[in-house]
């Protein structure tokens, strides 16, 4: 196989196991082929699965997702993978006494998700508070106040800094290290409008609030970026000392190299755009961001009629949507926006839906890992 053979067939990233790399590494050296061959510099073969990045091995980490029928029904298969009620309640019991909350269990409930195994355990307390258990992995997930408020209440202003202040407590009482996490999102505004009074309260200079209560949201550092999926997310309610919600992530980021270049990763993505009879390109644009897997591209390539009659059609029915069970793995990658020319006239839906794709393409691998309807730059999950 010639340059011109390979260059016709690199497309995207195939992976290879690490029993072969050596060798492979050792073949590529006798053949001298060129580091910078190829979209995305990856050489591929298509007939062995083998696979480079800018000369080197990369393993693959897209796996064609499995489709998933969607149940809420927690069968005896179900609770095998996950832990039991007394277990989850013994955990339960662990957490609030950790951070000094009445432990008395008063209620209980078990609910399951639709598209995965995972049962959440809630159990109700005495003083009011409900906290949840993610049976598949057995850790707190989240606990939030439940009791009724007063009216004064949603007349109440609550300051960003006193808010912040009492999110350091909890997030320190709860056991993570505040110097890992960065705030990235807060809920307070410069103008507080007041509901029930229908007017608005101006802040004093450099000091910002909300009314009732305000939610701010700690990501886990990684040097200069932030994983959006290992957080803290802190709710601080207004003229009390009761803590309104937190709420955990722990999905882990996996902060792999980056091989794959800007113009590369849009190439990438401009080839697995083919596949799609979208209106004419407009323009394109690219950003490195840390993304988690999905399979959002993946049904829009392989399921392009149902995949635009599923998001265009009002109260589609949820069981006649395509489902899947994708790793759940958080990568750099680079974020390609594709923006179309609209020949939709008047129709709003279709110039929503089919005006932006957003492609996750990953950092190392060069595999297309996800996707998004939208432009995923301007409205990234935070």
């Amino acid at each position: 196989m010639n340059h011109n053979d390979i260059y016709e067939k690199v497309k995207m990233k195939i992976a290879i196991s690490e029993s072969i790399k050596e060798d492979l590494a050792m073949n590529l050296n006798k053949r001298n082929i060129t580091r910078s061959i190829g979209i995305a510099a990856c050489a591929l073969i298509a007939t062995t699965g083998i696979a480079f990045a800018g000369g080197k091995v990369a393993e693959k980490i897209w796996k064609t997702p499995e489709k998933v029928d969607v149940s809420y029904e927690i069968t005896d298969k179900v609770k095998k993978e996950n832990i039991t009620q007394e277990e989850a309640e013994k955990k339960a019991i662990e957490v609030l006494e950790k951070i000094g909350f009445n432990s008395n269990i008063i209620d209980r409930k078990e609910s399951k998700y639709g598209t995965s195994n995972q049962i959440d355990f809630i159990f109700y307390t005495e003083d009011n508070y409900a906290i949840t258990i993610n049976g598949l992995s057995g850790e707190f997930f989240d606990i939030h106040d439940e009791k009724p408020v007063d009216k004064e209440y949603y007349e109440t202003i609550v300051k960003e800094s006193e808010a912040i202040e009492k999110a350091k407590f909890y997030i320190n009482l709860f056991g993570y290290n505040m110097d890992e996490y960065q705030l990235v999102q807060s809920s307070a505004e410069e103008n507080v409008f007041i509901h029930d009074k229908n007017k608005t309260i101006k802040m004093p200079e450099g000091e910002k609030g909300s009314a009732y209560n305000i939610s701010l949201k700690y990501n886990k550092k990684y040097g200069e970026v932030t994983n959006p999926y290992e957080y803290v997310d802190i709710t601080i309610n207004a003229g009390t000392d009761r803590l309104g919600m937190f709420r955990t992530s722990n999905i882990p980021f996996d902060n792999n190299e980056t091989i794959i270049s800007k113009d590369d990763a849009i190439e990438i993505a401009e080839e697995a755009d083919k596949q799609i009879e979208a209106n004419e390109v407009e323009t394109i644009k690219a950003e490195k961001m840390v993304v988690k897997m999905n399979a959002d591209a993946y049904e829009r390539i392989n399921n392009t009629e149902k995949y635009y009659e599923a998001v265009q059609t009002p109260d589609y029915p949820s069981e006649n949507r395509n489902y899947y069970n994708v790793d759940e793995k958080v990568r750099n990658a680079w974020v390609v926006v594709i923006n179309y020319k609209s020949n939709e006239g008047d129709d709003i839906v279709k110039r929503v839906t089919e005006g932006q794709y957003s492609y996750f393409v990953d950092a190392t691998t060069g595999e297309i890992i996800g996707g998004y309807i939208g432009d995923y730059i301007a409205y990234p999950f935070k």
